[in-house]
């Protein structure tokens, strides 16, 4: 399943109001397949109701939010405080919205990227419990509901509870059900372990999916309408929902279930129509939602403890096809910016014969034509496990290829040439209008994406680019901000045009890697 789930995440605590009205009674079946609900009626919810610094490890003052956004939302603590932090994305305006301390923290809670909104006005959160994820089957007070926060005057509105009316007794109802070796304690922890980590915006932001148990034993789908403020239920089944993730043109909703969590389980993945008139069974169980080729088709592939990732596919959630890739095991995955290339690193491996590939495969860096699916081996002249890839835009600068061990930067061609750049770096990241290159190095050095340079800045004092964690550019690629691990976690920006990284925050804990920060306040263009 890939669905990474942030280890620094709380949530909000606010005054809640009525709960919403019930819904149809609880239709659950014994079928693994959830049963589409679309004909079930909608129901209402509640109520409504930096000035530069220089690069030392210090407290950075910041003047208060100066722009309508774009805004670069994130995990921001000191000490024990815990809030949202917002910047302007020149790094300069900042918000720091406090979490309540009688915060639902025990349930291993989502991202930032699932629970607030993309026009950054609301936060999905958690008050109360049903548990704790493998707590031995303690229900502690059992009241777990689903609010939201309207982040531009601090009011809080219920959106539901989210527990059956007998929970956890539901649980042995279930198991008694389905007769087949599944317990009580199976399901009540996959319950708990998937219930706040079900929870996603649709990409317009007018909608919002949950797991819920209000009308059955087990967690179903279900959507709020933020105009209507109306739930529905999209699905009824056995399982208990472990994540959820939308496709992009939000028509279709991703769900993961199983009957139990933790390592080894196993996952079904569904696709469910925006109206619940439609779920298909999908025959893989992954997705990765961080990687479409379309609106319905993204990268699947299997993981394993100690193998790592293997049998590379795509997989179309509308119809269901799959159209295999590689087989074997494979890393650092990149799709050109015209969809017409994949470039991988492929593993020798017992999984890589096992799987059926030739006898005589040869590992290494392979170019694939995704419009004929035939491969081909790129000749380097060193191939090891630090190198990466990038991609680019067409022609004979399609890829970049990283070597993070020897610092080594080369353009990649789908011909398979390589041609140096003459640049040493550590880390690399292309601008969202996929013009320009920033590659992390002795220096901060800035190309054209075809290679020409624009200029080179120097690190601040002390820094090394080996501890830089992520790059994040601006929405309009006017700018960027990058992460930096030690000795505290510290978080800086930096122009495209003129100047030096500036700090713009550190903290005891921080957000490092990319999935810990999302863009909120985009133009609905933004790509």
């Amino acid at each position: 399943m890939n669905k990474c789930f942030a280890l620094l995440m709380l949530v909000f605590l606010l005054s809640a109001c009525s709960a919403a009205a019930p819904l149809p009674p609880p239709t659950d079946t014994l079928s693994d397949t959830p049963t589409p609900l679309s004909a079930a009626t909608d129901t209402p919810g509640s109520p409504s109701i930096p000035s530069e610094s220089a690069p030392t490890i210090t407290a950075i003052p910041h003047s208060a939010l100066a722009t309508s956004g774009p805004y670069l939302a994130y995990l921001h603590s000191q000490g024990n405080q815990y809030e949202i932090a917002l910047l302007d994305a020149d790094g300069k305006g900042q918000e720091l919205i406090p979490f309540p301390a009688d915060a639902n923290v025990q349930t291993g809670l989502p991202s930032l990227s699932d629970t607030l909104s993309p026009d950054g006005k609301w936060l999905a959160y958690y008050t109360g419990s049903a548990g704790q994820c493998f707590g031995n089957g303690r229900a502690d007070t059992a009241d777990l509901a689903l609010n939201l926060l309207d982040l531009t005057d601090g009011k809080s509105r219920l959106v539901t509870n989210l527990l059956s009316h007998d929970y956890p007794a539901n649980f042995a109802r279930a198991a008694g059900q389905l007769n087949s070796g599944i317990t009580a304690d199976l399901l009540q922890n996959a319950f708990v372990c998937g219930i706040t980590q079900s929870i996603s915006w649709s990409p317009d932001g007018r909608t919002l999916a949950f797991a819920g148990q209000m009308d059955g034993v087990s967690s179903d789908l279900y959507l709020y309408n933020m105009a209507s403020q109306a739930i529905k239920r999209l699905s009824s089944g056995p399982q208990e929902l472990q994540g959820l993730a939308w496709s992009p043109d939000g028509r279709w909703i991703l769900s993961w279930i199983s009957y139990s969590s933790g390592e080894g389980t196993v996952y079904d993945l569904y696709a469910t129509s925006l109206d619940g008139s439609i779920i298909h069974k999908l025959p893989l169980s992954r997705c990765d939602t961080s990687m479409w080729l379309d609106d319905q088709t993204c990268f699947s592939f299997e993981d394993e403890n100690g193998v790592g990732t293997f049998n590379l596919s795509l997989l179309n959630i509308e119809t269901g096809a799959v159209i295999p890739v590689w087989s074997g095991e494979f890393s650092s995955q990149a799709v050109s910016a015209d969809h017409q290339w994949l470039a991988y690193f492929s593993h020798y491996s017992y999984r890589s014969l096992f799987k059926g590939s030739d006898p005589n495969f040869v590992p290494g860096l392979y170019l694939v034509n995704l419009g004929t699916l035939k491969s081909s081996r790129v000749v380097l002249p060193v191939f090891d496990d630090s190198q990466t890839l990038q991609a680019l835009g067409s022609g004979d600068r399609t890829f970049m290829l990283l070597d993070t061990k020897w610092q080594t930067l080369d353009f990649l061609s789908p011909d398979g040439e390589l041609s140096s750049t003459g640049i040493n770096a550590y880390s690399i990241s292309l601008s969202p209008d996929r013009q320009t290159l920033v590659a992390f190095g002795q220096k901060i050095h800035f190309l054209k994406a075809d290679g020409t340079p624009l200029r080179d800045v120097d690190l601040p004092a002390g820094l090394v680019s080996r501890n830089i964690v992520a790059i994040l550019w601006r929405p309009d690629s006017s700018g960027l901000f990058f992460t930096y691990l030690a000795p505290l976690q510290q978080l800086y920006a930096l122009d495209l045009s003129a100047g030096s990284p500036r700090l713009v925050d550190n903290a005891d804990t921080l957000a490092l890697g990319p999935a810990d920060f999302t863009w909120v306040g985009l133009p609905k263009n933004t790509p």
